[in-house]
């Protein structure tokens, strides 16, 4: 008998999860989340999931084996169920993995090149703007043709404040005019960096690609973009609503 499906998505500093419910197919429900670096996860489990009785769990991490531990631990403990966490070793019709050893690919890339090429069906190129910024092509055949891997805008900030004599100062960037004091220069200088990095690839790598964004730090990054682009929010949870639907554990048809 079918079951609800929840869909976690477990970054660097931030949990995101949602509902695939059992009628649905890969459209999940409302996106919830909350931030969990340096901070109890297992308090902030029982706190925020204490209501949910999903019947299967479905898991993308980047967050590391203590925190994918624990969170193991909790499901079991909570609700009687072994969790299933995506790796980039997952395979799915139609696509291959760009990389020699699939195993080093990270998790989250893997299953965004997932989701990204079901979503445009054609060649795409996908940012996904946290607290590293990854930049993933995958060709029409759906084929991942590699990458990079970049620090994201808060990341760039704090490893200057951490390897220079600038004192700590609060750094933002939301345009690219030159800033006029400390803080706009390094929040300016950081996307000012990153957006040249997106627009370099397109120029040289990926003119016929579409693009896709996604990520926390994507909607300070998009509206600066000087081509077309689509941003989708929470990608990985659809990405993970493909899975579910495809390994048919619980859900779609």
């Amino acid at each position: 008998m079918a079951s609800d499906c929840l869909l976690v998505d477990l970054g660097n500093s931030r949990l995101k999860w949602a509902v695939l419910e059992a009628d649905q197919t890969n459209s999940p429900g409302p996106v919830q989340a909350f931030s969990h670096r340096d901070l109890n996860l297992v308090a902030l489990l029982q706190q925020h999931w204490q209501g949910l009785r999903p019947g299967r769990v479905m898991i993308c991490s980047v967050a590391g084996a203590e925190r994918d531990q624990q969170l193991r631990q909790w499901i079991k403990q909570a609700w009687g169920i072994s969790p299933f966490f995506f790796t980039s070793t997952q395979p799915y019709p139609g696509m291959r993995n760009g990389y020699a050893q699939p195993e080093r690919l990270g998790n989250d890339r893997w299953l965004g090149c997932i989701a990204a090429h079901q979503h445009c069906q054609g060649p795409v190129a996908l940012v996904d703007a946290g607290t590293a910024i990854t930049l993933d092509l995958v060709d029409a055949q759906g084929q991942h043709q590699g990458g990079w891997i970049i620090p994201g805008l808060a990341s760039m900030g704090r490893c200057l404040l951490q390897n220079t004599a600038i004192p700590p100062t609060a750094f933002i960037g939301s345009r690219l005019e030159p800033g006029t004091d400390t803080a706009n220069a390094i929040g300016q200088g950081a996307l000012l960096a990153c957006l040249g990095a997106i627009e370099l690839v397109a120029q040289r790598h990926a003119p016929g690609h579409s693009w896709l964004l996604t990520g926390g730090d994507a909607e300070q990054i998009a509206p600066l973009l000087g081509f077309d682009h689509q941003r989708i929010d929470h990608l990985l949870l659809q990405g993970l609503a493909l899975i579910a639907q495809q390994q048919g554990r619980g859900v779609g048809p």
